[in-house]
């Protein structure tokens, strides 16, 4: 059983649909882990950095983003499931960071800063 799993379970807090989103994250991240060359992390905020344009489509993602179709699948059930991104139906289905997004976003660039970062 997954560490979240047993959290959930022993304060209480399951209710099912917690558990379900948590094991779809998790197969999404495995997959997208097993599948990608280059970091995820990276991939996962380009696709966010993306998506703070308007009228973003998959197709404008997919080509951002340097990934296919396909490949792109389990980033976007991976980043709508986590909060991250969301789907605005319409005429073609566009796609925007939410606020929480935008926050993960920051993160990663803070990381990226620090990483790069040169000791004195």
């Amino acid at each position: 059983m997954h560490p979240q799993e047993q959290e959930a379970r022993s304060s209480g807090r399951d209710d099912g649909r917690n558990l379900n989103a948590s094991k779809n994250i998790i197969r999404s991240y495995d997959i997208i882990v097993a599948m990608s060359p280059r970091n995820t992390d990276q991939i996962i905020a380009q696709i966010l950095e993306t998506c703070l344009k308007p009228g973003v489509t998959k197709t404008h993602m997919v080509y951002q983003s340097n990934l296919n179709f396909k490949s792109i699948i389990p980033y976007l059930s991976l980043l709508i499931d986590s909060g991250l991104l969301e789907m605005v139906p319409g005429k073609f289905i566009i796609y925007k960071t939410t606020p929480k997004g935008e926050r993960a976003l920051e993160a990663f660039g803070a990381i990226e800063e620090m990483v790069a970062e040169q000791p004195d």
